[in-house]
């Protein structure tokens, strides 16, 4: 169960880190313009996976609970 609640909070921060670096161009350093968007759109992916992977999961706990 905790498991599941960090991924879905790891995964909201993922999706505002990717946000963040397509908004201001930086992660760290200053990125070029493509770079930051391929890898904000990378964050965003990789944090929506996250979440789904944790609500996959909970729901298949909830239904063998059953």
């Amino acid at each position: 169960m905790l498991f599941n609640c960090l991924s879905l909070i790891i995964g909201v921060l993922y999706i505002i880190v990717g946000i963040f670096v397509i908004t201001t161009k930086t992660f760290a350093v200053k990125l070029d313009p493509i770079m930051a968007n391929f890898l904000g759109v990378l964050l965003c992916l990789y944090g929506l996976f996250r979440i789904a992977r944790a609500i996959i999961r909970l729901r298949k706990k909830n239904n063998n609970g059953r």
